[in-house]
């Protein structure tokens, strides 16, 4: 049997003889191109493989087989001609050590300007929404408007945390895609030598004080290990896991495009709030190893939430604070 990619091999048209014997197929071939259940549907019987490295098949009722390597398979069977391309294989993009720490000194700017838009979007919310129980009449004028407001604080935050949590193309290498984003940070950042990398460098945090290198190592080293904790309770919970996929089919079908599909994809406010959360303390950690900032989002969230109590209760209460 030919294994050339210029030259095919060609299984004569005797069923007969095919009924008891063994046929060895390239694994690239079947593997990549012809299911069990392909093999059923056109025809031809499928036996289990006989090694790791290669497939041993009975062939039945088929009149020929042809394939060119590694470009397509044809099967010509008493139920007619099929052809299949197979799949190329993605190409391997290698990320260097030094390219990785690069993408992830770029991706921390990235990822906190996102982050604080988004804490500061969720206190805006949290704080009208918290003012609506209790006011004395909740039917007062212009409440609709409230509501569009609202709806379009949720529709903007939604859209940060999908970039918070965006994977990037998947028909590319992981290495090649161009995005800054929590799953491909935590990628890099539970990496052993990116973890070696960093420690290395949080070492040298303040050059001019070498006496804090041993300490500032072991305050990435505990960093390290809550950015992976959090990335890992982002998934738990009600709102966790389900949060986000209905994030990404909200950002696929309303946000980013306007699909003409049945999906009603429509986060409810502890879903974004929940994801928010998780965001928060992943970067917060992330930075801290990365570059050794350790300024608190949580005091950030805390002086948005002021500002916006205090716009709440003027607006809608009319209670206004002296200057």
């Amino acid at each position: 049997m030919a294994t050339k990619a210029s030259m095919a091999a060609i299984i004569p048209a005797q069923a007969a003889i095919f009924a008891h014997k063994s046929i060895i197929f390239p694994d690239s071939v079947v593997r990549r191109a012809i299911s069990p259940r392909a093999f059923n549907a056109w025809g031809l019987s499928f036996i289990q493989a006989s090694s790791a490295s290669s497939l041993s098949d009975s062939i039945r009722a088929c009149s020929s087989i042809s394939f060119e390597l590694p470009v397509k398979v044809t099967i010509v069977s008493h139920l007619g001609i099929r052809t299949l391309y197979m799949a190329k294989k993605k190409k391997l993009v290698l990320l260097s050590t030094i390219d990785a720490m690069a993408r992830l000194d770029r991706m921390m700017p990235i990822l906190y300007r996102n982050i604080v838009n988004a804490i500061r979007i969720e206190a805006t919310m949290e704080a009208g929404n918290s003012i609506i129980p209790t006011m004395p009449d909740k039917a007062f004028p212009g409440a609709h408007a409230f509501n569009a407001i609202m709806q379009s604080l949720a529709f903007d935050l939604a859209m940060h945390l999908a970039r918070l949590y965006d994977v990037g193309n998947r028909n590319r290498p992981v290495n090649s895609r161009d995005v800054a984003s929590i799953p491909l940070a935590i990628r890099l950042l539970r990496q052993k030598r990116c973890q070696k990398e960093l420690k290395a460098r949080a070492r040298n945090w303040l050059p001019e004080s070498r006496s804090y290198a041993d300490m500032f190592e072991r305050d990435c080293s505990k960093a390290l290990e809550r950015v992976s904790a959090n990335y890992s309770e982002t998934f738990k919970g009600k709102f966790g896991r389900g949060g986000l996929k209905t994030l990404k089919a909200f950002r696929d079908t309303f946000m980013a495009h306007s699909l003409m599909t049945d999906v009603d994809a429509k986060p409810i406010y502890n879903q974004l709030f929940r994801l928010t959360d998780c965001a928060k303390a992943f970067v917060e950690d992330a930075r801290i190893a990365v570059s050794g900032d350790n300024s608190s989002l949580d005091e950030q969230e805390q002086i948005f939430l002021d500002h916006a109590n205090e716009f709440w209760r003027m607006a809608l209460l009319g209670e206004r604070q002296d200057s």
